[in-house]
């Protein structure tokens, strides 16, 4: 394929990213209507799906893309102390919402979506994987530095942690708490765990 060809192919993509990210921001994922979002997007809805995929698909890219960025930025301050990482975790994901504003709520919204379409109860999927892996890294450091005694298991207190991180973002995306009591209660539910 030829590069200018490539190139449209990206913009096109992004271009419906963008679109689909403020529509869902805006309306919630009701709001996602196909015909709505290739018009917005100049393009033809066969070329959403050719590009990107089905509502699934698109939530997916949308979600994954936010959770990579997650990790690049944390990435950056990466190694720290065990008793600093919760805090790095957390000025994180604030920095990300503040720069991000709408388009993290989006993303919020869509992972909500995709958590209430699991297959299977109790599976998390690939939605979680990326913040799990960071807290089970926050717990083995935590063990090995001496700041928490190995007698819980590992896997329940990432769950545990996992989920409070989450319960913080999807409040914040449905607008029921402001952005610091988003951070506070982040940063809270990894000290408490």
């Amino acid at each position: 394929m030829n590069t200018t060809r490539t190139d449209n192919m990206r913009r096109r993509r992004e271009r419906i990213l963008n679109e689909a990210r403020k529509m869902i921001a805006s309306g919630g994922f009701e709001a996602l209507k196909f015909r709505e979002l290739a018009q917005r997007s100049e393009v033809t809805a066969p070329t959403i799906y050719n590009l990107v995929g089905n509502k699934e698909e698109l939530l997916k890219v949308l979600t994954l893309g936010t959770l990579e960025n997650y990790e690049i930025l944390l990435a950056r301050h990466m190694p720290c102390s065990a008793a600093d990482l919760p805090v790095l975790m957390a000025d994180t994901f604030r920095h990300m919402i503040v720069q991000e504003g709408e388009s993290f709520r989006a993303t919020a919204l869509a992972n909500e979506k995709l958590e209430a379409q699991r297959e299977k109860p109790g599976e998390f999927g690939f939605r979680r994987a990326h913040v799990r892996k960071i807290i089970k890294k926050l717990f083995e450091q935590s063990t090995a530095e001496g700041l928490l005694r190995d007698e819980v298991d590992h896997s329940l207190l990432v769950e545990h942690a996992v989920v409070v991180q989450q319960v913080a973002v999807r409040d914040w995306a449905h607008r029921l708490i402001s952005m610091p009591a988003f951070y506070r209660r982040a940063l809270g539910g990894l000290y408490t765990t």
